[in-house]
């Protein structure tokens, strides 16, 4: 049985490959199945939309592990589905998810050569909490989006529109909510 897994979620292929490889292990340990293909929607302008798991399932039953599975790691946002075949897909995740872009061209060069994007996103992910993450990123041509997933989007926007106050890399980002 053939099911394919929709990540409603923005994820680089590389990302969605680290989740393949956990899954794919999952499915040799338990042989459950294999993971049959994959793929990552991107926009016109390059940015990562949403992802494709396929697999081949041993055992129709398989597919609850699976998704057990899933939810058990915390990886899915909210607006994801499986679909079985050729029938009509099914929801399922948890996590809402929202991205900051900062702006890679218009601010000063002092704001660049002084500060780090790496000591920003360490400082965000302190400040959000464990239940909280980044999944991916995304390098535009003109900005650069970071995507954070988690249980509430209270506390992912409250950090971010702290972080666009004060932090000199945050000064013209902008914040687009992914996933409530």
């Amino acid at each position: 049985m053939n099911i394919v897994l929709t990540f409603n979620m923005r994820l680089q292929p590389q990302d969605r490959h680290d989740l393949e490889d956990v899954l794919d292990q999952f499915l040799e340990d338990e042989n459950l199945g294999e993971i049959v293909g994959g793929g990552t929607s991107i926009s016109k302008e390059g940015e990562p939309e949403s992802c494709d798991i396929s697999i081949d399932l041993n055992h129709d039953d398989n597919l609850e592990k699976i998704i057990h599975l899933l939810t058990q790691m915390n990886v899915v946002a909210k607006g994801s589905s499986y679909r079985i075949g050729e029938e009509s897909s099914n929801s399922f995740g948890t996590l809402v998810g929202v991205a900051i872009y900062l702006n890679g061209t218009d601010l000063a060069d002092e704001v660049y050569q002084e500060n780090d994007v790496n000591d920003l996103i360490s400082e965000i992910l302190d400040e959000m909490g464990e239940n909280n993450r980044i999944f991916s990123w995304w390098d535009g041509p003109r900005e650069t989006a970071f995507y954070f997933y988690g249980q509430e989007l209270a506390p992912l926007m409250a950090v971010l529109q702290e972080k666009q106050q004060t932090h000199p890399l945050c000064e013209k980002s902008r914040l687009v909510v992914l996933v409530e």
